[in-house]
Order: structure tokens, then C-alpha cells, then sequence
């Protein structure tokens, strides 16, 4: 998923369309049937929503449901959506389906929270397990937390999330994304001084999402030569591009010479180990064995090497 679709998926919900909680429940809120409406603007049909599990209690009656949401580009999440038994105890007449129904409508806006979408709403001053705790388990529950260095209610976003946005982002390129990630979060931790993703504000997250679009707008030229490549080429890119930082392990188009004749370097044999690898996966076993064999023999010449190289990478193109 690119940078612009990602916005548009995680953008606030317009004021007019969020309504204040009903008496005794948690946080505003945006009806389900406009999270379905984002999904469908945004991804189209690039989503997956289904229920996974109906949870039932002692008496068989239905209490919840485990829901799942798949979007392509981003992953998979997985919530618990439930009811309000109180207040559905209060109303004659309502039926098995209509309290399923409620369960994966709050299942629905959960795994979407998780993605981001809605997120907003989920992030007031309090949590949710402190609204429903009451004020006065409040500061002691704040208090158990500083002690222990665990956050008091769950987490905004985990890891594994934020590893996922970050491949979106940088259209499923697993070492441009890694390599993002990495700086992104440690300056992250230097701007905000808060180490545990699993403890990032919503301000925190959005601190690192404007780290992410420097880093690919910094490294575009890179990140757009990349884009659309298939893994095994960028692989030989980033191979060749170490090979090419060490003089005497140079793989580029060189004038004939001396050079030729000198024995094969050590930079020349791991690049032929990394290609030929990839030849293997691809299937062509004859010149995976004949690359083996060169290496092999003891005998092979920097301009062997540089031969060598020259057809793996055609056979690979």
C-alpha cells in the first residue's frame, strides 16, 4: 500500500459523523457502517472482514465474537467484539442475530482502531479500562503501572504493526523497510525518550509515521529505482553495491589488464555464492554447479570471477 492510500485509510473521522458515548459507555463514536464505507473507498476490494469465533456463555447465549480483518499491504488483525449485557438485558424482544450483529459491529471498529482507522477515538485522556474501573481505582491502577513499566490499558499499537505500516509504506521492500524501521524508530526514542513501542501516544506514533515519509522522501531516488523490482533483483543490487565499496573486490566493467590474471578475491566469491544461490532457486541447477566448480577448482582468476558474475547476472535478469 503506498504512502497516499495509507493516509487516506487512517484519516480523522469528520466531526459531524462522531456522536458522543450513551450514558454509563466509553469514548465517542463513529457508526460501524462508515468504517465499512472507508474500507471500501480506500482498498476496495483489497480487504477481508469475517468472523472467526461467536463466543457463548454458561447458558449458551451469545456474548461475543472474534473478529477478523485482513488488509492487503498491511496484514492481519484480530479483536474481540462484544456487547453491553446490562443494556441489553434492559430491552424485550431482541433476538440471538440482532446480539451477534452488535458484537461484530464492535468487532469490526476494533480491528480497524488496530489498522489505525478510527484511532482518534480511542485516545482521550482516559483509557477504557480506567472509565469502566471507576475514579477511584484510577491512581492506583496508574500507580501499579509506573511500579511494574507496564502500560495500564492496551497498547495503541504493537511491534508487529508498526513493522507492517512500515512495509506499506515502503511497497513490501523488506530492506528498504528494515533498514527505514530501524532509524525511524531508534530517533523515535531519542525525540520522545519512550523505548516501548507497546507505550507510544497516539502523538508518539505520529512523531514516527513523519520520521518514516522523511526517510523514503530523503531516499526516494533509491526507494523508486526499487519499486517494482522483483526481491531477487534488489538482492543483487544490494550485493553489488557492497562488492563495488572495496577496491580490490570491484565487479564493474573494468579495462583488460593485469588485474585479470590475479588470483580471485574473497569479494568476488561471496557475490558468486549470493548469485549462484539465487540461480538455484530459479531453477537453473546447471550454472549453479558450474559456478560451484570454479570456486571449487582452486585455480579461478579475477577475470574468471568477473565473467562468472557477468552470467549469473544475465541468466537472473
Amino acid at each position: 500500500m503506498d504512502k497516499e492510500t495509507h493516509k487516506k485509510l487512517i484519516k480523522d473521522f469528520p466531526k459531524t459523523v462522531v456522536q458522543p458515548a450513551p450514558k454509563g459507555k466509553f469514548g465517542s463514536y463513529v457508526p460501524h457502517h462508515l468504517y465499512t464505507q472507508r474500507l471500501v473507498d480506500v482498498v476496495g476490494g483489497k480487504y477481508n472482514f469475517f468472523v472467526k469465533e461467536v463466543l457463548r456463555d454458561k447458558d449458551n447465549a451469545v456474548v461475543g465474537a472474534v473478529c477478523v480483518l485482513e488488509i492487503e499491504g498491511l496484514g492481519r488483525m484480530e479483536e474481540v467484539g462484544d456487547v453491553d449485557l446490562t443494556q441489553i438485558n434492559r430491552k424485550q424482544g431482541i433476538t440471538e442475530s440482532e446480539i451477534l450483529k452488535l458484537a461484530v459491529s464492535d468487532g469490526l471498529k476494533r480491528c480497524c482502531m488496530r489498522f489505525g482507522i478510527g484511532l482518534e477515538l480511542w485516545t482521550g485522556g482516559v483509557t477504557e479500562e480506567e472509565h469502566y474501573a471507576g475514579e477511584q481505582e484510577q491512581p492506583k491502577k496508574k500507580q501499579v503501572a509506573q511500579e511494574s513499566g507496564t502500560s495500564p490499558s492496551k497498547p495503541i499499537i504493537t511491534e508487529l504493526a508498526l513493522k507492517k505500516m512500515v512495509m506499506s509504506r515502503c511497497n513490501d521492500d523488506k530492506t528498504f523497510a528494515s533498514k527505514c524501521y530501524k532509524q525511524c524508530v531508534e530517533r523515535t526514542i531519542i525525540k520522545t525518550n519512550i523505548e516501548n513501542v507497546e507505550q507510544w501516544t497516539q502523538e508518539t506514533i505520529k512523531i514516527f509515521e513523519d520520521l518514516v515519509d522523511i526517510y523514503i522522501d530523503k531516499h526516494k531516488d533509491t526507494f523508486e529505482e526499487r519499486t517494482g523490482n522483483a526481491p531477487i533483483v534488489n538482492k543483487i543490487i544490494e550485493n553489488l553495491g557492497e562488492v563495488e565499496e572495496k577496491k580490490e573486490e570491484e565487479v564493474a566493467d573494468i579495462p583488460d589488464g593485469p588485474w585479470k590474471l590475479k588470483k580471485i578475491s574473497d569479494g568476488q566469491i561471496s557475490f558468486i555464492n549470493t548469485l549462484s544461490g539465487q540461480a538455484k532457486d530459479e531453477g537453473l541447477d546447471d550454472l549453479y554447479e558450474e559456478a560451484k566448480k570454479l570456486i571449487a577448482s582452486g585455480e579461478a582468476t579475477q577475470g574468471d570471477a568477473s565473467a562468472m558474475i557477468d552470467k549469473l547476472k544475465d541468466a537472473l535478469s
